[in-house]
C-alpha cells in the first residue's frame, strides 16, 4: 500500500540550529506555530521589553532587537522555511535584519488589531490562496494597513459584525502593511478596503453596522424552505435532498415568537446541508397555511428528526437566537459510529467500486497511546476508488480546516479514479514511461519507504501538487510514486538513499536549454508542501516564455510587435506563484504577442533601465512607431490576474482584427467559453473595444448568443 498507519517516534535533529538562537524559543511558540500565534507572542514580548518601557535596562535595546528579528523572520514564509532547514547561517545571504521598530504605543495599540478575535480569520498569502481563492465558500474580507487611523476606526464595527455574522459566513482579515503584493492582487489600492467572496465584489458605501450587515443578507443564498402542508410529506419523506436531514421549523404569525427573517436565514446558511431550516406562514388572513391547524400552533420553533415532520414527534426549542438553535441541532444529531481495527482494515482493503467515501477521526485514547500523540493523524479519507489521504495537522486544526482538507482530497474523484493524478510505478512501468519517455515528457517522481513518518507526511501533498500540475498541463507533465521497500533493486539501481526522495525527470528540450542531467532531486532547502513541490516542478517545465537579458533593449524596444514582459527575481515567492500563470497566458497569446521574462538578479541594469521596483513587474510593450525605440518602462499592468491582463491586451490591440479575433478566442478558452453568460460577465468588456469585437465577429454563428450575453446584460 501507498502508505501505512503507524505510531513512531521521530526525531528531527538540525545541528545548525543548536550553535544558533533558536527564533521559536526567543518568541515563546511551538515549530508548528500558525501566524496568529506568532504575532500575538511577539506582541506581548514588545508591550513587556520594549526600549520605552525598560529605560534602566542597558541591554534593553539589544535585547529587543533579537526579538524583533525572531518576529521578522518567522513571519515571512520564505526566511522561515530557510531558517527552519538551516538555522540562522541559512539567513545571511537573504535577510538585512531591522535595527529599527515602533513605539511602545504603537504595539500596544495598533499592532495585531484583530488577533484576539476569535470570529475573525487573519489570513496571510497561504492563507488566502488556500481558503479564499478557489474555493467557492463565502468570505467578507476586511484589507487594512496597520497604518491607517480609518482602518483602526473601523475596527469595534468590524468585530460587532464577526460577532453578528459568526458562523454565517467567513470574516476575515488581511494587513495589507504586511503584504502588499496580495492585496494589490486583490485589487485593492485604499483602506479599509471590505471586498466580498467569491466574487470578489467590493463595499462601496458607509462603514455603518447595520449597513454592512444588510449588504451580506442582499448576497447571502437564501436556504429557508417554505413548509406548506401540501408539501411536508414529500419534503422529510421522499425529496432526496431533504429526506435525509433533520429539521428545524418555525411556525411563525403576527407575534414576536418566531425567528427574524434575518435571523431565519443565519439560521439556515450556519446549518446548511446537516439540517433543513423551514418555515411555516400561519399569519392571519388568507395566507395563513393549514399545517399550522393541523400541528395546533401558531408560532414557535420545534425540531423533528430524520423523515418524521408529525406533530407527535415534534420538540420545542425555547431559544430564537441563532447561534444557539445551531448548537442545540449539532447536540441533537446521530454521533459519529465507532470504528474497531477490523473495520478499519476493510478499509485499507477495499478496492474500486465502493458505494460511497468513508472519513475516519482518530481520536487519542490516554490508556493505549502515552507518547507521541501529536504524531496520530486525525482524519484518514477512505475514497470510493480504492484510493486514500492522510491528514497530519494537529490537534489544533478546527473543523473548517478538516473540511478543506476533505474537500481537496475529493476534488475530481472520478478523475482521479479512471486518472490518478500520482501513478504508482512498477519496476517494469518505471523504465517504459519514466527512463524510456517521450521527449516533451517531464516525470516527477517520488520515492518513498512506507515505513518512514515524513513519507506519509509529503504524500497528501504530493498528490495536491500533482492535482495543480494536472490542470496546468495534463499531458506533457506526470507524477508517480515508487514504494522503495517493495522494489528495493530499482530504487538501488536510481541510487535513492534516503526517504522522501522527489526526483524530476525533464523534457529534453528544457534539459539541452538549460543543461541539465537527465534527473535532478528536489532541494533539501525548500519545504514539502503542494506549493513549493508545484512551482519547483513549473521551473523545469518547457515555455513559451522566452527568457532574455541585454538584448532586451534591442529585441523589444525596437520590435514593431508587441511583448508583455515579466520583471522577477528567483528569491521572491509571488514572482514564482506568478510563473504558471504567465505560462497559461503565453499559450493563449500564442503566435500574437511575445511573451518574456528577466531575472534582474542576473540581468539588474536590464531592470534599472526599466524602471523596476518591485517584483514581479509585468510590463507591456506596443511596438515601435516610425522606427523610433519604445520608452523602457513601457505600459505597467497593475495584475497578476490572468483575465485582467489578457482584457489588457485587447484594450490595446483590438483595433487589429486578426489580434481582437484572438483574444476573443483567448478569452473565451480561458473563462469557459462564449456560451456561458455567467463566465463570461466576470469579465468587464469596454464598450468601445466590445463593438470593434462584434465588427470582426459579426458572420460568425455563435454571434447572436455573443451579442445577448454581452451587450444586453452589460453594456447598453
Amino acid at each position: 500500500m501507498r502508505l501505512a498507519v503507524a505510531i513512531l517516534p521521530l526525531t528531527l535533529f538540525f545541528s545548525g540550529l543548536l550553535c544558533s538562537a533558536d527564533y521559536y524559543e526567543i518568541l515563546g511558540v511551538a515549530k508548528d506555530a500558525d501566524d496568529r500565534t506568532i504575532r500575538k507572542a511577539f506582541k506581548k514580548l514588545a508591550i513587556q521589553k520594549h526600549p520605552d518601557k525598560n529605560k534602566d535596562n542597558p541591554e534593553a535595546h539589544a535585547e529587543f532587537l533579537k526579538i524583533n528579528r525572531a518576529y521578522e523572520v518567522l513571519k515571512d514564509e520564505e526566511l522561515r522555511k530557510k531558517f527552519d532547514q538551516y538555522g540562522e547561517k541559512g539567513l545571511a545571504d537573504d535577510f538585512n535584519p531591522n535595527q529599527n521598530f515602533q513605539s511602545w504605543q504603537f504595539y500596544n495599540d495598533n499592532f495585531g488589531i484583530y488577533d484576539d478575535d476569535v470570529e475573525i480569520v487573519t489570513l496571510n498569502r497561504a492563507d488566502f490562496n488556500r481558503v479564499v481563492q478557489g474555493t467557492g465558500e463565502i468570505w467578507f474580507i476586511n484589507f487594512y494597513s496597520t497604518f491607517c487611523s480609518h482602518c483602526h476606526q473601523l475596527a469595534p464595527t468590524w468585530r460587532k459584525f464577526a460577532a453578528a455574522m459568526d458562523g454565517v459566513i467567513r470574516v476575515g482579515a488581511v494587513n495589507c502593511a504586511e503584504d502588499p503584493g496580495l492585496c494589490q492582487s486583490q485589487h485593492v489600492h485604499g483602506y479599509p478596503s471590505l471586498v466580498w467572496y467569491p466574487e470578489g465584489t467590493f463595499y462601496q458605501g458607509p462603514r455603518d453596522l447595520e449597513l454592512i450587515v444588510e449588504f451580506v443578507m442582499t448576497r447571502l443564498p437564501d436556504f429557508v424552505i417554505p413548509v406548506t402542508h401540501e408539501n411536508y410529506l414529500t419534503l422529510s419523506r421522499d425529496e432526496a435532498e431533504t429526506a435525509g436531514r433533520p429539521w428545524i421549523i418555525d411556525f411563525c404569525d403576527d407575534s414576536d415568537r418566531c425567528l427574524t427573517p434575518e435571523n431565519r436565514r443565519k439560521l439556515a446558511s450556519m446549518l446548511y446541508g446537516l439540517v433543513n431550516v423551514g418555515t411555516v406562514d400561519c399569519h392571519y388572513g388568507t395566507t395563513k397555511d393549514k399545517l399550522c391547524e393541523k400541528f395546533d400552533r401558531t408560532d414557535g420553533v420545534l425540531w423533528f428528526d430524520a423523515g418524521a415532520i408529525s406533530a407527535e414527534s415534534a420538540t420545542v426549542l425555547e431559544s430564537l437566537d441563532p447561534k444557539e438553535l445551531a448548537s442545540t441541532a449539532i447536540k441533537n444529531m446521530d454521533g459519529l459510529p465507532e470504528f474497531d481495527e477490523d473495520d478499519l482494515k476493510s478499509l485499507f482493503d477495499r478496492h474500486i467500486g465502493a458505494t460511497e467515501d468513508t472519513v475516519v477521526w482518530f481520536v487519542k485514547d490516554q490508556s493505549t497511546v502515552e507518547e507521541n500523540k501529536e504524531m496520530l493523524p486525525t482524519t484518514i479519507l477512505f475514497k470510493a476508488n480504492g484510493g486514500y489521504e492522510i491528514n497530519y495537522a494537529t490537534s489544533k486544526t478546527s473543523w473548517r480546516d478538516q473540511a478543506l482538507f476533505i474537500r481537496e482530497s475529493l476534488k475530481t474523484p472520478m478523475k482521479d479514479s479512471l486518472n490518478p493524478s500520482v501513478v504508482e510505478l512498477t519496476p517494469e512501468k518505471f523504465r517504459a514511461e519514466v527512463l524510456n519517455k517521450d521527449a516533451e515528457i517531464t516525470w516527477v517522481v517520488d520515492f518513498f519507504a512506507p515505513w518512514c513518518g515524513p513519507c506519509q507526511q509529503l504524500a497528501p501533498e504530493f498528490n495536491r501538487a500533482a492535482r495543480m500540475l494536472r490542470d496546468h498541463d495534463s499531458e506533457n507533465v506526470k507524477y508517480g510514486s515508487i514504494d522503495c521497500q517493495a522494489h528495493r533493486t530499482l530504487c538501488d539501481n536510481e541510487k535513492v538513499t534516503g526517504y522522501p526522495t522527489v526526483r524530476l525527470f525533464p523534457a529534453s528540450s528544457v534539459q539541452k536549454q538549460r543543461k541539465l542531467g537527465k534527473n535532478l532531486n528536489y532541494p533539501q532547502n525548500m519545504w514539502r508542501n503542494a506549493d513549493s513541490i508545484s512551482q519547483w516542478t513549473m521551473g523545469y517545465l518547457p515555455s513559451l516564455v522566452v527568457p532574455m537579458g541585454n538584448e532586451f533593449f534591442t529585441e523589444v524596444l525596437d520590435a514593431k510587435t508587441p511583448y508583455l514582459v515579466d520583471f522577477y527575481a528567483p528569491w521572491c515567492g509571488p514572482c514564482m506563484r506568478f510563473v504558471p500563470v504567465f505560462d497559461q497566458i503565453a499559450k493563449a497569446l500564442e503566435g500574437r504577442v511575445q511573451l518574456v521574462k528577466v531575472d534582474c538578479d542576473q540581468w539588474p541594469g536590464v531592470c534599472q533601465g526599466a524602471g523596476i521596483q518591485a517584483y514581479p513587474s509585468i510590463r507591456l510593450y506596443r511596438g515601435a512607431k516610425n522606427g523610433r525605440r519604445q520608452d523602457g518602462w513601457g505600459i505597467s499592468i497593475q495584475s497578476q490576474m490572468k483575465n485582467d491582463i489578457i482584457q489588457i491586451q485587447l484594450e490595446q490591440y483590438a483595433t487589429s482584427p486578426e489580434l481582437a479575433e484572438c483574444l476573443v478566442e483567448c478569452v473565451s478558452n480561458t473563462v469557459g467559453g462564449l456560451e456561458g453568460k455567467t463566465a463570461l460577465t466576470s469579465i468587464p468588456w469596454p464598450y468601445g473595444h466590445a463593438r470593434k469585437i462584434w465588427r470582426v465577429l459579426k458572420f460568425r454563428a455563435d454571434v447572436t448568443l455573443f451579442k445577448r450575453t454581452r451587450f444586453n446584460s452589460h453594456l447598453c
